[in-house]
């Protein structure tokens, strides 16, 4: 029998209007049989919130400013037994919760990250080097989830909200130090876009800096080699 749950994704979004409405079209189209969207606009000041009524999903609003506090939004209003994330400007695979909560079947997985694919155009230098530099930072096939395409049981997610960036890999580290497992799962997957102007990359750099060492200082006990193939054994 096939391993299937209800979940819940949360997205939270601001100033999104360029790439809401891709994201919730792809959202919609999942072949999954039973989930809720739920999208937690972060105080956004355009059109964000008049596009997002538009569509079928649960639409919250959360003042304070931080993806990870809305995200934390997100999960006290989420009904579901899992709960999966992704960015305002993601477009997931239609396959994409089939393939993530399957590892779930494992009662010792707490989470579940997936295969992040830049989406970018070739003739922009900027998106070509922001989408390796994003790769990079995702790390995929390691123990470290992104929440731009990560799954959790609900009982686990708690992000600290004083991180702007690195939340994701904060909790991830914090329920490894706390044995729970997790896995990787190469098929569950979602395009992120990349930047397209150097101001925006700039400070995106800028911004994975600062908080990368906030992270370190934060999990001064941390230990980077982990086997994440012994995870499922």
């Amino acid at each position: 029998m096939k391993y299937k749950k209800h979940v819940s994704v949360i997205v939270p979004a601001y100033n999104a209007e360029n790439c809401i409405e891709y994201c919730l079209k792809s959202l919609l189209n999942l072949n999954y049989p039973s989930y809720e969207i739920i999208i937690v606009d972060n105080n956004s000041t355009d059109r964000t919130k008049e596009i997002i009524k538009k569509y079928p999903v649960n639409y919250l609003f959360e003042n304070k400013r931080g993806s990870y506090s809305a995200r934390n939004k997100g999960v006290k209003h989420a009904t579901g037994e899992i709960i999966c994330f992704t960015d305002s400007d993601c477009i997931v695979d239609k396959n994409w919760l089939t393939e993530i909560i399957k590892p779930f079947k494992y009662n010792k997985v707490g989470g579940v990250g997936g295969k992040i694919i830049p989406l970018f155009n070739d003739s922009n230098v900027i998106e070509k080097y922001s989408a390796k530099l994003v790769s990079n930072k995702l790390m995929n096939k390691t123990h470290w989830i992104c929440t731009a395409n990560a799954a959790y049981r609900k009982d686990l997610i708690k992000f600290d909200e004083k991180f702007k960036s690195w939340g994701d890999y904060d909790l991830s580290y914090r329920l490894y130090r706390n044995h729970i497992k997790l896995s990787y799962k190469k098929e569950a997957i979602v395009y992120h876009a990349s930047r397209k102007t150097l101001k925006g990359l700039v400070k995106q750099i800028f911004r994975y800096g600062f908080y990368h060492l906030m992270y370190i200082k934060k999990n001064h006990d941390l230990r980077i080699n982990i086997d994440i193939n012994s995870y499922l054994k």
